[in-house]
């Protein structure tokens, strides 16, 4: 294995355990399936040390073996020794961050204040995505060049966005809604997901957008609502399927024409803040 992150105790227990933010969880989901994650030997034994129902012990045997567990060898030993010389910190955190060091990689931690001092250490926080050092994309997302392209489209075909048009919006700042968004909100195969994972990539590439995500998700947000609580007719036999039932729901929305008590609006407010504050995305007033 080539492993290319050090994953810390606390770190592994929120990811088994589904603590860590949707983005993140992707990012490690897929550093485990590249096997690119590794951890101390130290880690496997606190983690081992936890006694959970068998089902979780299962989980747990899996996580494990799907790293590549690092040994107390002697260049560990030795970086372990100077760490404790020259500041002040425990044993197990020396030997992890020791061996972080001795194999030059990134350590995974939510306590980065245990590691805060030393400075030679690489140290990344999980829970803030905005620290992931590269976007975290599903498998139908992929850079190339200066593009974004989105597979699994109907037709087998790839979507493609310029990457610099991402921070386009859709009429005035002050609504703020995403160009590309409502452009695939029109492909009936992009799910609220992808979006959300699109809508990651652009925050991290383009951080000083002007896009309104509230606005934007609260739309995708009200379709869901709408489609759950039975309120949008079924217009399957229509010419666009359920492209053209979208198109209603936004056509009413843009007008003003939707009949909505405050009780709808506050609860799919409340669903569209939950979902941005997850994935990391600013929620603007």
């Amino acid at each position: 294995m080539g492993a290319n992150f050090l994953i810390d105790t606390n770190a592994g227990i929120d990811f088994l355990n589904g603590k860590l933010p949707p983005a993140s969880t992707v990012w490690l989901e897929q550093l485990l399936d590249a096997q690119q994650l590794a951890m101390s030997v130290v880690v496997r034994i606190e983690l081992l040390s936890w006694q959970g129902a068998p089902a979780e012990m299962q989980a747990l045997e899996d996580f494990i073996a799907a790293t590549e567990v690092l040994p107390l060898d002697e260049p560990v030993t030795q970086q372990t020794i100077r760490l404790r010389q020259q500041h002040r910190v425990k044993l197990p955190d020396a030997i992890i961050a020791a061996t972080a060091l001795a194999h030059n990689l990134p350590l995974l931690t939510r306590n980065v204040s245990d590691f805060q001092a030393l400075a030679c250490l690489a140290v990344i926080n999980p829970h803030d995505i905005t620290q992931l050092p590269s976007p975290v994309l599903p498998s139908s997302i992929r850079i190339q060049d200066e593009a974004v392209l989105i597979s699994q489209g109907e037709d087998g075909s790839d979507y493609i966005i310029n990457t610099a048009e991402l921070d386009e919006i859709r009429g005035d700042i002050a609504v703020g809604l995403s160009e590309w968004t409502m452009q695939l909100l029109d492909k009936t195969w992009i799910t609220p997901a992808l979006l959300l994972e699109l809508a990651v990539l652009t925050q991290k590439i383009k951080p000083d957008n002007q896009i309104n995500w509230h606005n934007t998700f609260a739309i995708v947000e009200k379709k869901n609502y709408l489609e759950k609580a039975g309120e949008i007719l079924d217009m399957s036999d229509e010419p666009g399927g359920e492209g053209s039932a979208f198109g209603e729901v936004l056509k009413m929305i843009n007008l003003g024409q939707e009949e909505q008590n405050d009780e709808t609006n506050t609860r799919i407010a409340e669903i569209v803040n939950r979902k941005l504050a997850e994935y990391g995305l600013p929620i603007k007033d």
